[in-house]
């Protein structure tokens, strides 16, 4: 076995997206087209002929060079056909902690591996299984969740596909959430690329919901897999967060993909804006993954947990 150090410029992408798209333990976020969007750079590790490959999400401050999770690619971690051995996890892990002082190395829920072999943090995630006919998903919703759709039906919205990205991007410009938790330019422009190109490839779908007087209240933005659909995004203006557009949407894609074999991913993303915490700055970003959890589970999905492994603390002002 042989594990390398290969950065961007040298990496086979067709060998990569390869391995990724065979791998036991496939992610979205992990196909180099993703990577690309989302992350400034990347390198990788990467096992004999691409038998297995480990993204590395690099950047730096003041000349220091340090792995990060990254805010749009929440699991990531190591990809391979087969599952892959403890031993060689913490090996992978080992050879990354070497390299960099300060190393933040986001897993996913199908490694499995000796937690004691580092320090780690827990991450929440949640999946809802769709294969069932719509009629027995609905059965495990709450009686929250049936009435805050039914609510919305009766409102008179609608819902269409295909709302096109730049349209996407002001209107979440135009929400301002709290002060302390705005997004900048560059998060926007990885945002437009990532919805572009999932359009352009086959992997995006937009949806808008619209008042009866056929305004924008509210969007959703999935990434669709093989087997699982991502709901990337999410967000309300103030009516749509009084209509209930959140449930509402959900709902419906539910409905357009139930009864295939594939699995809804929710991600707690702080980006979502599906909560009127406007007038909360301090405990913003809590309170706001909290009413994610709660919205999530109301629909049936079970929560897991992944583990993102550290060797130093990475300083705050390193990601700024």
């Amino acid at each position: 076995m042989s594990i390398k150090y290969v950065p961007y410029q040298e990496l086979n992408f067709s060998k990569w997206d390869r391995c990724i798209d065979t791998a036991y333990n496939r992610e979205i976020y992990a196909y180099s087209w993703f990577l690309d969007s989302v992350t400034d750079h990347w390198d990788a590790l990467v096992e004999n002929d691409y038998d297995k490959v480990m993204p590395l999400p690099v950047s730096s401050f003041m000349g220091k060079s340090f792995i990060y999770q990254p805010l749009m690619a929440p699991e990531l971690g190591i990809f391979s056909p087969d599952p892959v051995h403890k031993n060689t996890i913490n090996e992978f892990i080992g050879l990354v902690f070497e390299k960099y002082k300060y190393a933040e190395l986001p897993f996913n829920k199908f490694l499995e591996t000796d937690l004691s072999f580092a320090k780690y943090k827990l991450k929440q995630s949640f999946d809802l299984d769709l294969i069932s006919p719509y009629q027995k998903i609905f059965a495990n919703f709450t009686n929250e969740a049936r009435r805050k759709i039914k609510f919305a039906e009766d409102s008179g919205l609608f819902i269409s596909k295909g709302l096109i990205p730049n349209k996407i991007l002001k209107f979440h410009r135009d929400i301002k959430m709290p002060f302390s938790h705005k997004f900048n330019n560059p998060f926007y422009s990885k945002l437009r690329r990532l919805i572009s190109l999932s359009i352009q490839n086959r992997t995006g779908e937009t949806f808008g919901v619209y008042t009866y007087e056929n305004n924008l209240c509210s969007l959703g933005f999935i990434i669709k897999t093989k087997d699982k659909l991502v709901l990337y995004l999410v967000a309300s203006d103030n009516f749509g967060l009084k209509k209930n557009t959140t449930w509402f949407l959900i709902d419906h894609i539910i409905r357009l993909y139930s009864e295939r074999n594939i699995t809804l991913r929710f991600e707690p993303f702080i980006f979502h804006h599906i909560s009127n915490h406007s007038k909360i700055t301090f405990n913003y970003k809590k309170k706001n993954l909290n009413y994610q959890y709660n919205i999530f589970t109301s629909f049936g999905a079970k929560k897991y947990l992944y583990p993102v492994f550290y060797n130093k603390t990475i300083p705050w002002y390193f990601k700024q």
